[in-house]
């Protein structure tokens, strides 16, 4: 909350400044860059993004990013709240734009978030696709990753269909087939998951 009375004080601040003495323009503008300005929006986005107010946060993002199209921040949010009211195909565009400006950048976040969305999407092969991705950026990563993306097969659960049972049990089934695969490599988050599931990974 209190990100969102910083961001409205200093906008406050801005405009009432806009409207009194040029001398007081100026020393406002002087103060605050138009980087600032974005910074300090972006921080009201996260707010609503986080309060769960996906339509305000949306809007939010979408205000910023018509004036700055490659701020890579409000693009991969508008994605995380596009995401969050299931338009998984807005999401996956968002995100797929985080990559346009470079597309041989390694950006773990963004790939991780994309294989989620075709998750939700029940589309696993493609996620599969981004997972595997992420495996041969960070060749010597392997271990923490393979157990990040057992968790990661495990993140729609809490949003299908509680009746898709089959669905349920394959995104169950990759998960352990990733955690013995960091477990084998000795990653004990893995081991510990495994145990308590009461499977072996050797």
């Amino acid at each position: 909350m209190k990100k969102v009375v910083l961001v409205s004080s200093v906008i406050v601040m801005f405009a009432s400044c806009s409207t009194n003495s040029n001398k007081e323009t100026t020393i406002a503008t002087d103060t605050l860059t138009i980087q600032d300005i974005v910074e300090l929006e972006s921080l009201e986005c996260d707010q609503f993004l986080y309060n769960a107010e996906y339509d305000k946060a949306i809007e939010c993002y979408e205000h910023i990013i018509q004036r700055d199209n490659e701020n890579n921040h409000c693009l991969l949010y508008l994605g995380h709240a596009y995401s969050e009211k299931s338009n998984y195909d807005k999401a996956l565009e968002c995100y797929q734009k985080c990559l346009m400006d470079d597309l041989d950048s390694i950006d773990i976040p963004i790939y991780f978030s994309i294989a989620n969305t075709y998750c939700l999407k029940k589309d696993l092969s493609k996620a599969e696709e981004w997972y595997q991705k992420i495996i041969d950026c960070q060749p010597n990563a392997k271990m923490e990753n393979y157990y990040w993306i057992g968790n990661n097969w495990l993140y729609p659960i809490d949003n299908i269909d509680k009746a898709d049972n089959e669905y349920y049990k394959l995104l169950k089934s990759k998960s352990i087939e990733y955690f013995k695969k960091a477990a084998q490599l000795g990653n004990k988050d893995a081991q510990k998951e495994l145990k308590k599931q009461g499977i072996k990974w050797k």
